[in-house]
C-alpha cells in the first residue's frame, strides 16, 4: 500500500508566485489611484486645515477654523441649500421618468433597439454642447419652447432669467441628459427577471399593476438601488449646467449657485484655496452620508458596508 506525500511548501510556493504576478498587474492601477485619487484627497484634507491663498507664500496651519467659518457663511449656506432643491427635484424626476420608460420599452417587440438607442444618444452627447443647445431653446424671445408656447397661445415663460424657474428649467435638462443611463440600467434588470413569475401570478389571476407592484418592483430593488444612489451622487456634484447655461454662472439672484460651482469659484477664482476645500469635505461628507442611509434603507436585512 502506498502512501501519498503532500508538499505544502510547493503549494505555498506557488501562491506566493501568484500573488506576485497579480501585484504586478495591478500595480498600474494602483499607482493610478495613489496619485491621482488618495494623494488629491489627502492634499486637500491639508489645505482645509491651513489658510492657503494661491498668491500668499504664507499658509499658517489654523486647525477647523475654516470648518467654523462655515456655518456664518451665508453666500455657502444658499449654495447649500440650492443643491439640496435640486437633489429633491432632480432625483425622484430622473428615476421615475427613466423607470417608465424602461418599463415601456420591455413591453414592445419593435423598435427597441432602435428607441433604447434614440435614449441612450444624450449620455454620450457633451454636456457642454448639450448644456449650449438647451440654454438657447429656452431662450426667452426667440427661443423653441417660447414659440411653442406662442403657438398654443400659451404666455411664455422667463426660462433661465427667472428666479423661481432656473433651477428646475436646469432639472429638466439634467432629466433628458441623463435618462437613458438609468433606462438601460433599469431594462438590464427587467430583462433579467424570469418570465416564470408573471406566468405563475397570470394562472392566479393577476392583472398588469399586481405583476408590476408584486413582482416587478420587487425584483427591481437592487436596480433600483444602484440607480438612485448613482443619481443622488451626480446630483449632489452638478456643475457644468449651471456654468453654461446661467450668465453669470449662478444666477438669477444666485438661484442655481450649488456648491460645486461656489467651490470651484472660491478656489480657482478668488484662490481660497483652504477655504474651497473645507466646503469640498463637508460636500463629500453629505454625499456619504446619504449613501450609507440610503444602502441602509434600501437594502434592509443586508450588510452596509
Amino acid at each position: 500500500m502506498r502512501c501519498k506525500i503532500k508538499y505544502p511548501h510547493k503549494r505555498n510556493k506557488l501562491s506566493a508566485e501568484y500573488s506576485e504576478s497579480a501585484y504586478i498587474f495591478l500595480s498600474p492601477v494602483i499607482l493610478w489611484f495613489l496619485i491621482f485619487t488618495f494623494f488629491p484627497i489627502g492634499f486637500a484634507l491639508y489645505l482645509s486645515l491651513h489658510r492657503w491663498f494661491a498668491i500668499s507664500p504664507e499658509r499658517p496651519f489654523i486647525g477647523l477654523q475654516n470648518y467654523e467659518k462655515l456655518i456664518s457663511d451665508g453666500m455657502f449656506l444658499l449654495c447649500f441649500k440650492n443643491t439640496f432643491r435640486y437633489v429633491i427635484m432632480y432625483v425622484p424626476l430622473a428615476v421615475l421618468v427613466s423607470l417608465g420608460v424602461a418599463l415601456i420599452l420591455n413591453a414592445i417587440g419593435r423598435l427597441k433597439s432602435f428607441l433604447r438607442t434614440a435614449y441612450f444618444i444624450p449620455v454620450v452627447t457633451s454636456i457642454v454642447a448639450a448644456s449650449i443647445i438647451w440654454k438657447w431653446l429656452y431662450q426667452p424671445t426667440f427661443g423653441l419652447f417660447n414659440t411653442i408656447l406662442s403657438l398654443l397661445h400659451l404666455p411664455k415663460q422667463s426660462w433661465l432669467t427667472s428666479p423661481n424657474q432656473a433651477l428646475f428649467s436646469i432639472v429638466i435638462m439634467s432629466v433628458w441628459k441623463n435618462l437613458g443611463f438609468n433606462m438601460v440600467i433599469f431594462l438590464a434588470g427587467l430583462q433579467g427577471i424570469s418570465e416564470t413569475y408573471y406566468e405563475a401570478a397570470r394562472i392566479d389571476g393577476a392583472n398588469r399593476r399586481h405583476c408590476l407592484w408584486y413582482i416587478t418592483l420587487p425584483l427591481l430593488k437592487p436596480t433600483t438601488t444602484f440607480v438612485l444612489i448613482m443619481t443622488v451622487l451626480g446630483a449632489f456634484q452638478i456643475f457644468v449646467e449651471p456654468y453654461i447655461m446661467t450668465d453669470p454662472p449662478g444666477s438669477p439672484l444666485n438661484s442655481t449657485r450649488v456648491l460645486v460651482l461656489h467651490i470651484y469659484e472660491v478656489a480657482f477664482r478668488w484662490l481660497r484655496m483652504s477655504y474651497g476645500a473645507s466646503m469640498a469635505f463637508v460636500l463629500f461628507g453629505i454625499m456619504l452620508i446619504f449613501t450609507v442611509l440610503q444602502l441602509k434603507f434600501l437594502r434592509a436585512g443586508e450588510r452596509i458596508l
